[in-house]
Formats: C-alpha cells, structure tokens, sequence
C-alpha cells in the first residue's frame, strides 16, 4: 500500500574513491547531474551539500555524510565522496551503490590500520567497485595497473576510462560489450563497439585548462563515465562539462587560480606525493617566474613518506615555506622538520627554505615573497581560511595600486 508499482524509485548512489582526485570528480558528477533537473546529496571531505546547499560543513567523506545524505526525502540521487579511513574504520554506510568509481592508487596513508603496501590499499579502496549491483556500473581507471588489477572481482558492468586510446585493456572492454571513455585528439568520447560519440572538447572544458591539466582530464573521464551510465546523453553530459570550472564558487581549495597584480596563486588542497606529481608540470607552464609552495606533511603519515614529500618537491619549486597545520599526534613542527630534510635530500638549497608552522602566517609570508611572472602555490588545509587571507591579500594590493 506504501509502495504501489510505479510508485517507489530507489535512490541511485553513485561511490568515488581513490587517492586524488575524488572531491573534485564528485563535485562535476553532482554539478552534472544537477544541471539536467535532478536533486542531488553531495558528501566531500569538506561537507554535506543538498541541492547545491551546503547543509554540513567537515569532512563528511564517511558513513556519517552517507547517512545524512540517505535521509534526507528530497533527493533523487547520492553522490558519495568515500575516503580510505572511513572504508577502514566504519565500512561504507551503504549496502550496494549503482554506479562505483576508482579513480587511482598511489602512496598514502600506508602503515595505518593493517594497510602496509599498495597492494593491500588497492585491496580496500577497490571495497567501492565490488560493491555496486549487479546490474549497475563500475568505473575504472585503465590507465592504473593497480586499479586495472582488480578488474577480474568485480561483479557489475565495467565502464574503463583511459587518456591512452591505444590502451590494449580499452578493446577487450569492448569486445564483451562494456562501454569506454577515453581521450583522444583532444575529445572526450563515450565508445562501444559498433559506435562512438563525442562529448566535448578539452578546450570547451574549463577545468581541464584547454586540456593542460591531464590530472582532471582524467577526472572529466570518470564523471562522464559515471553520469552516462546513469542514462544521461552525451548532450546533457556536455552542457555540465562545459559549465564547471575551478574557481572558488563551484570547486574551492581545488586548483584555484587568482591573478594578484602581475603574479599568480594557485590554491589546492593536494598534499600527498601523487598530487604534486600529477599537478607539477600543469603548475610550472602556469608563468615564467618563481615556483613558490606553501607546504605541510599530514602528521598520521610515516616518516620516510613525509621525508618522500619533501624530496618530491624538488622536482617542481624553487623555494618553499613549511607549515604544520595539520601535525595530528605529533608535536607540531615534526613533520616541517622531516620535510625539512626531505628538501635537503633532494639538493635543495638550504637558503630557498623556510619554516613557518603557522598557516595564516605562512600564507602572508608566501604572497608578500611574490614578484612579477611568479607563481604562489598554497597547499591549503583551512581552505576557507586560505582562500579569505588570499581574497584580503588581492583587495589590499589592488587598492594600493589604485592610490599610487
């Protein structure tokens, strides 16, 4: 009598993970998803969002967001952000998902809780795509062996998505019948055997800026993965595409770009060694000056993958201030000090370091460093705070400009 046929319509829930990547790949699934009339619950590890209404702040990347996202009557799809800790901790806060993301493994949070190596990692975060429905859809990244490993357990539709059309797992895919998203001559196309479709171009993409940054080319891949097999078409699919950007309204604390006078500010949350090595390059076409970096190590990691941190580095910057804005159990300037060494080890010059464990204060001290044609990349852990300090920093400037 409650649920008369035709009346009941289960939600469908669509499970992201992976280890960067995530917040951002929810965000565009859920804007997506939004633009063509739906009523979307949104968990990140930054709040639980309703209909484009942040009802929660906090990382809600667990249970508990699912939990406030499931009760509420007024949604018609879940868009969950599911982190590692949360799998460990707590499991997943629902049964079977619709759709499953995974998007990438590489070193984080090892030696927590049983998890020593990459393999066990992939093992947990993989949770995610083994527990979508039979009938519904696992997205998965070709393009990672290790998340390309787990393909043989899982028991729902797989969708591949790959930035090499020339990916020899692409056409296996195929050949059963399953479906592919892949990037190629600068298109995003949905594939199966006997069709393909364009979706949009990297240029028409704000987020993927004209196609430089191949980190979120790789994240369009897997929302466009994850939205087509909820039934939305390549035209539906292609208005959201073009209509999300990384600015600071829809995508906070996720590569925001502010042009300060003559200098630029990159502001991004990434701060583990996967994410400075898949935003480095990007970052050092942005201009032709300085490579500056507010840095921190998270302090739950292991010495020897803080200590990687910093040497990472290295490989992108030229100067950079330490903070420890988020030391968890350790006494606060550890983690600046093993990134300190780190910095050492990779042959960074001693004068080109700075400590500064305060976030705010580290912040002023970058942005008050910048000259003409420099970046200034904030690795942000308040990304609230940050992004006000920044805004202060540009209005201050821009007035003084206007006085002179």
């Amino acid at each position: 009598m409650l649920f008369p046929p035709g009346v009941f319509k289960p939600v469908p829930i669509v499970a992201v993970t992976g280890t960067n990547g995530k917040t951002t790949t929810v965000r565009l699934i859920s804007h997506i998803l939004s633009l063509n009339g739906n009523t979307v619950g949104m968990t990140t590890t930054d709040s639980v969002v309703i209909d484009n209404i942040p009802v929660l702040k906090g990382d809600f990347s667990g249970p508990a967001g699912t939990r406030n996202v499931l009760t509420d009557k007024t949604i018609d799809h879940a868009v969950l952000e599911v982190a590692r800790g949360s799998i460990l901790r707590r499991g997943l806060g629902y049964s079977r998902s619709t759709v499953g993301v995974l998007l990438n493994i590489s070193s984080d949070h090892l030696g927590e809780g049983g998890i020593d190596n990459l393999e066990d990692l992939t093992k947990l975060k993989s949770t995610v795509i083994e527990a979508v429905k039979t009938d519904g859809h696992a997205v998965i990244n070709a393009d990672d062996p290790l998340v390309l490993s787990r393909l043989d357990n899982i028991k729902a539709n797989p969708i591949l998505f790959s930035v090499n059309p020339d990916n020899p797992a692409l056409q296996e895919n195929l050949k059963t019948g399953n479906m592919n998203v892949i990037y190629k001559d600068s298109n995003i196309l949905i594939m199966k055997e006997d069709w393909e479709s364009v979706v949009a171009s990297a240029v028409e993409i704000p987020i993927t800026f004209a196609g430089k940054a191949i980190f979120n080319i790789k994240n369009v891949l897997a929302a466009v993965a994850a939205v087509s097999s909820l039934g939305l078409n390549a035209k539906q699919i292609r208005a959201g595409l073009v209509s999300f950007s990384a600015s600071i309204g829809q995508s906070p604390g996720r590569m925001n770009i502010i042009e300060i006078n003559n200098f630029k500010v990159v502001i991004d949350y990434g701060h583990n060694i996967g994410a400075i090595d898949a935003t480095g390059d990007f970052i050092k076409g942005l201009a032709p000056g300085r490579k500056i970096r507010m840095a921190s190590g998270s302090g739950n990691r292991r010495d020897e993958d803080i200590i990687k941190l910093g040497l990472t580095l290295t490989k992108y910057y030229n100067f950079i201030i330490i903070n420890d804005s988020d030391p968890r159990d350790r006494k606060v300037g550890e983690t600046a000090n093993l990134i300190h060494q780190g910095l050492l080890d990779g042959g960074f010059n001693e004068k080109m370091i700075t400590i500064i464990l305060d976030e705010r204060q580290a912040t002023q001290a970058a942005l008050e460093m910048a000259k003409a044609n420099d970046i200034i990349v904030l690795q942000a852990d308040d990304v609230n705070q940050v992004i006000s300090d920044v805004l202060a920093f540009k209005n201050k400037s821009e007035d003084n400009i206007l006085l002179n």
